[in-house]
């Protein structure tokens, strides 16, 4: 088992479910297998395996390794490594002889995965791009009408892979949004479902509950005025019921109005869900009574945790992470750090999922502060006015 908790079985599944299909995953293994097939035979042979074959061998399963590897999150990380290595290997090539036009032939796949694992303005990939065709230029050395259909091909490699793969990442944004609007629309029934039992509850107790203690006042007035002793006894019975159904009411009325318990609740299945699904590490701790939280906030709390613990994972690579709630006085806090891989907040990319969190927090009057975690990590604090909010209804 690796360092970071997670077995190689698991940690493969999940590279290999990075590529959100499996078609991809396949199409990338041709394409290795094509620049594996194409670029070996063409070396030219001699009697004995040389320093030479090596290297080529070598530049030549580089860029197929990358290919079908280098095409998940931590692809663009690594961009700058690959670039210096193939390069290097590249040059090694000439110096040891290999024909020109040879290795000048092996841009056209590592242009395609540079291309690949651009982000959407990606300024230093993009200039390497320009200058590794111009350096191919330079080493091919190809007549004028050879150099056009290089720049042609250049520009049209370029265009393709881009086009294909912004469309791609618009039609992944446009997923995750739909799916945000999706679970707001069911925590937005949940949350009406939950007003509407409120709205019950209080009914009950200021129409029913207050009719049943007038009818006790009153059967307990018409107990002293009873003349008989079987009477009394009579209204004695009829008091004992009646205050027998004031108390299961108000015990009702108690059960459908408690909130704090049922949000707490769910944060704390969230957690508990979260960590048995990811082998990842989480503790949550309440401070303070939590029974003045409005079930608003606690569904704003809830997409509020959905979304950092998901964040921790899949962008800190985070292996712990806590969770913790706390009232004092007018204001209610949720704290949520993880010690991820984060070390400065300008790494921090504020996508669809924290944008629309941030605008749920400031739609109840609350504020949203992220900053680093002692160590490493990321530390989010969502605070909300809890009176003032009441008060302003």
């Amino acid at each position: 088992m690796p360092r970071d908790g997670f077995p190689w079985r698991v940690r493969i599944l999940e590279w290999w479910r990075s590529g959100a299909v499996k078609g991809f995953r396949v199409r990338r293994l041709v394409w290795s297998l094509v620049v594996l097939a194409i670029y070996p035979p063409r070396a030219p042979r001699g009697e004995q395996f040389t320093w030479a074959d090596l290297i080529f061998w070598g530049t030549v399963s580089l860029e197929a390794a990358l290919i079908f590897f280098g095409v998940d999150h931590r692809a663009r990380r690594m961009a700058g490594s690959a670039l210096a290595a193939w390069g290097m290997l590249c040059g090694l090539n000439l110096c040891l002889g290999m024909p020109r036009d040879l290795v000048g032939s092996l841009v056209w796949p590592m242009l395609g995965w540079i291309t690949s694992v651009m982000q959407e303005r990606d300024v230093p990939l993009s200039v390497c791009y320009v200058v590794i065709c111009a350096l191919d230029l330079a080493v091919v050395q190809p007549t004028w009408p050879g150099s056009v259909g290089y720049l042609s091909g250049y520009a049209l490699l370029y265009v393709g892979i881009r086009g294909t793969l912004l469309r791609r990442s618009e039609h992944q944004r446009l997923l995750a949004a739909h799916s945000i609007l999706r679970r707001d629309a069911r925590e937005m029934a949940e949350l009406a479902a939950e007003a509407e039992r409120l709205r019950i509850a209080r009914d009950m107790h200021d129409g029913v509950g207050h009719q049943l203690t007038a009818l006790v006042i009153q059967l307990q007035v018409l107990q002293a005025r009873a003349r008989t002793l079987d009477e009394r006894a009579l209204f004695e019975d009829a008091v004992q019921s009646a205050q027998n159904a004031l108390r299961d009411l108000r015990d009702a009325v108690h059960r459908m109005g408690a909130r704090g318990g049922a949000g707490e609740d769910w944060l704390r299945d969230l957690t508990v869900t979260f960590s048995k699904r990811t082998a990842v590490s989480c503790s949550f701790e309440t401070i303070g009574a939590l029974s003045s939280v409005r079930p608003d906030v606690w569904m704003v709390w809830y997409r509020v945790l959905q979304e950092l613990l998901a964040n921790a994972v899949r962008h800190g690579r985070a292996t712990a992470i806590q969770v913790i709630i706390r009232m004092e006085g007018s204001l209610a806090t949720l704290q949520v750090t993880d010690n991820g891989s984060l070390r400065d907040l300008r790494g921090v990319h504020e996508g669809f999922g924290l944008a629309s969190v941030r605008a749920r927090v400031a739609a109840l009057q609350g504020q949203m502060w992220l900053a680093i975690a002692p160590g490493d990590g990321l530390c989010v604090t969502v605070t909300i006015p809890i009176h003032e909010q009441e008060g302003s209804k």
